[in-house]
């Protein structure tokens, strides 16, 4: 049976090594020009005031997938925003609907902390039209990154 949590930096991070490298060298843009270097601490710091969510789905021990969110108030409108920052699933549960639950969980769960609006950030190389449509997540605005040299 698959289990939902909502887990602290450390609790997540304990188990979800090898998930957050295998993210890295399938998804990350770096990742052949750099190596992972996650800042734990800046996660924490993050948690402690109220700024990060991570959300899981676990068979027994086995993590399954997660999405990270920050959560900030927008300097626009006011409105407290969430946006995933990584979202993994792995690859023996794609196509099974466990990242729209993973979604649609975070969204219930971040709307009873105050959270009106959420964003998704997918990468472009891998196909998400489907997922963006059986979520309810709308199209409104494009995103490139550069390296500063």
């Amino acid at each position: 049976m698959i289990t939902y949590s909502v887990e602290s930096v450390d609790g997540f991070y304990a188990s979800a090594k090898q998930l957050l490298l295998d993210y890295w060298l399938e998804a990350d843009e770096r990742r052949d020009s750099a190596e992972m270097s996650l800042d734990l601490g800046v996660y924490r710091k993050l948690e402690s005031i109220g700024m990060l969510q991570i959300f899981t789905a676990r068979e027994g021990e086995e993590m399954l997938g997660f999405v990270i969110f920050t959560v900030a108030p927008c300097q626009h409108t006011g409105k407290i925003k969430a946006g995933s920052e990584i979202s993994y699933v792995v690859p023996g549960m794609r196509g099974t609907g466990l990242i729209d639950d993973l979604f649609n969980r975070a969204g219930i769960s971040l709307k009873q902390d105050g959270a009106e609006i959420m964003f998704c950030t997918l990468k472009a190389e891998f196909p998400h039209e489907e997922f963006v449509k059986r979520t309810g997540f709308k199209h409104v605005e494009n995103v490139y990154m550069k390296e500063i040299t």
